[in-house]
């Protein structure tokens, strides 16, 4: 009998996290969520802007660190890629998925990121904590609000 709790306690401690982990949501949205977030890393990876803004609705709110939101797609464009502003070029963007819950048309996903940039001839990295709420629309999940408590940025040498 103990051995029988000992391996059920093990088994359970392998499939809850994995429970967790998709909360409230269908197996195909939970592959549609990780296949939007995959394409978004890839276009900033690429440095394609009109990719990454493709994946926003077009009310989506930016909340990056301690500074005040950023709010509709036009003004994150404008944060993100500022005209007359120096080219900036990602050469690292890692993250988990530490989380994916939601139900019905709304998802949320939490995990860790690390960015590494080069910006003005200079590179930078930070890392830290993020939160990125999906909404589903007629043209699939979309990123309604992205949140990040991130690290100062420190210049890479």
């Amino acid at each position: 009998m103990i051995r029988f709790v000992a391996v059920l306690a093990i088994v359970a401690t392998a499939i809850l996290p994995a429970a967790a982990y998709s909360a409230g949501l269908p197996v195909q949205d939970v592959a549609e969520i990780r296949r939007v977030l995959d394409t978004y890393v890839s276009e900033w990876l690429a440095g394609h802007d009109t990719g990454v803004m493709r994946l926003l609705a077009s009310d989506s709110v930016l909340i990056p660190g301690e500074k005040p939101p950023v709010v509709g797609s036009d003004a994150i464009r404008s944060y993100w890629w500022p005209a007359g502003g120096p080219t900036t070029t990602l050469q690292r963007y890692s993250t988990t998925r530490d989380q994916i819950t939601g139900s019905g048309g709304v998802a949320c996903v939490r995990g860790t990121q690390v960015i590494e940039w080069t910006s003005g001839g200079e590179r930078w990295r930070t890392h830290g904590n993020y939160l990125t709420v999906l909404r589903k629309t007629s043209a699939g999940w979309r990123i309604s609000i992205q949140m990040a408590g991130n690290a100062a940025n420190e210049r890479v040498r």
